[in-house]
């Protein structure tokens, strides 16, 4: 049965030659620190050359391996290590080109190790291509993620490689690896050493994939196997120890995608594992692959309601990576406010502001998991601002040891200075939000200055009971 190969957003690549030997496999060979001969160990940026690879003597055989170690640069931008046979367009984010190569292989092997940072992945691919009736073919190719933790000493790692075109010979190949994936985080590092193009069959393990489609009630379960297995044999469970399996040893076919229903709504995580069948044998169990299951927050009535402004909140959730809200005129959201019809919002509260008095507004969220996509739509939540009067801009309530401050948006980035009953100012700040919270000392009255952005000066008096 011809598997699917699925080779999406950063790829990488990786390769070493048997019968057709890929140039400097073993990473002996080097041109300087950041130039291993044959291997492209940087990036072009506005004429510029990011090295994202460098030479290493901590190698499994030899003198030197290839060290790939994600960096953040002083623009704040965090880039992964990589390197490839080919080169690596930086706008689509795709790799290309490659070099010469002709052979079939069915597995690529490489020796690898891993510091894992945060919840990072490393990435093995490879695809071999075809240039056919003006355009590139791809042949086939291997895809391998992992994201397990640390692998503190060299590990051998063998990929199998899958044929899109049977009938067709490639004529390039491109390989690349990298420290990071779609979330980088800073030190993360891959050493690579030794790699080996295989042929022939080979009991080889699968490769759990991410899941290609998840929602709340089903997901689709994928992975990488050889050509000529005879079917594969997936577990599926909401712990990573696979106590409390929703799939047990189930033979699912010669198949390399197998959709499966989620039956509790309390279910968070979903972890999947395969075996692969060749004949008689059957190999050892895959990589785990884990991922959350994408719930929909749920949305709680706004705070801190005024005639131009609102805080809209909801469910913190702990596993998704950020939230995505919408705010708008009407409940079917036809009429979205300006910068609110998709707003990426990394906290579980945000303020709505510059808004009209006595005005019906809308919002609802999703929450977005980089592996699991995004969530249904929560609950929608009604908010009506009310009517404007003189002494709704600024609303004074004490509470406790503190002085509260409830403004509209016109105070932000005003001045604050608070005096107590003897004229001796003992707090001062800039208003950097619609509420403000100050210490109440033990006089009984506060006069309150107010310096907006503007020009305008705004005066208060209140009294406190001591407490």
């Amino acid at each position: 049965m011809k598997k699917i190969i699925f080779i999406t957003g950063l790829m990488f690549l990786l390769q070493v030659g048997y019968s057709q030997q890929i140039p400097n496999s073993d990473f002996e060979d080097w041109e300087n620190i950041n130039s291993a001969v044959g291997w492209t160990c940087g990036i072009e940026v506005n004429n510029f050359t990011l090295n994202t690879a460098t030479r290493s003597s901590d190698a499994y055989s030899g003198n030197y391996c290839i060290k790939m170690k994600t960096k953040a640069l002083f623009t704040g931008d965090v880039v992964p290590g990589m390197a490839q046979l080919g080169k690596l367009d930086i706008d689509e984010l795709e790799p290309y080109g490659g070099i010469p190569y002709t052979a079939k292989p069915t597995a690529l092997q490489i020796k690898a190790k891993y510091n894992q940072q945060g919840g990072d992945s490393m990435i093995v691919a490879c695809y071999l291509s075809k240039y056919k009736d003006n355009k590139v073919v791809i042949v086939g190719g291997a895809w391998y993620v992992y994201a397990e933790g640390d692998i503190p000493n060299y590990k051998t790692i063998t990929i199998p490689i899958y044929y899109l075109e049977e009938e067709l010979t490639p004529d390039t190949i491109n390989i690349f690896f990298s420290s990071s994936y779609k979330q980088p985080h800073e030190e993360s590092t891959l050493y690579v050493d030794d790699l080996k193009i295989l042929f022939g069959e080979y009991l080889l393990e699968p490769t759990a994939n991410k899941p290609p489609k998840v929602s709340d009630t089903e997901f689709t379960a994928e992975w990488l196997g050889a050509d000529y297995t005879s079917s594969y044999i997936l577990d599926v469970a909401s712990d990573k120890d696979f106590n409390n399996k929703i799939i047990d040893n189930l033979d699912v076919g010669d198949t390399n995608q197998f959709d499966v229903a989620i039956p509790n709504p309390s279910i968070k995580k979903i972890f999947y594992r395969v075996k692969a069948r060749y004949d008689e044998s059957i190999t050892a169990y895959s990589n785990v692959m884990e991922f959350p299951v994408p719930h929909a927050p749920k949305c709680y009535e706004a705070q801190n309601v005024t005639p131009t402004s609102f805080y809209a909140n909801w469910e913190n959730l702990d596993l998704k990576d950020y939230y995505i809200l919408s705010v708008a005129l009407d409940s079917n959201f036809k009429q979205p406010l300006e910068g609110f019809s998709y707003l990426v919002v990394d906290t579980n509260r945000y303020i709505i502001n510059k808004l009209k008095p006595e005005t019906d507004y809308y919002y609802n969220v999703r929450a977005r998991y980089i592996i699991s996509e995004t969530s249904k739509n929560s609950n929608v939540i009604k908010v009506t601002t009310p009517k404007a009067d003189k002494n709704d801009d600024l609303r004074i309530t004490a509470f406790g040891k503190k002085i509260r401050f409830d403004v509209d948006t016109s105070y932000i980035d005003a001045e604050l200075k608070v005096y107590n009953a003897y004229g001796k100012m003992y707090y001062e700040n800039i208003i950097k939000d619609v509420y403000v919270e100050v210490p109440a000392y033990s006089s009984e009255l506060f006069i309150i200055y107010i310096k907006k952005a503007d020009g305008e000066i705004v005066k208060r008096k209140i009294g406190i009971i001591p407490q």
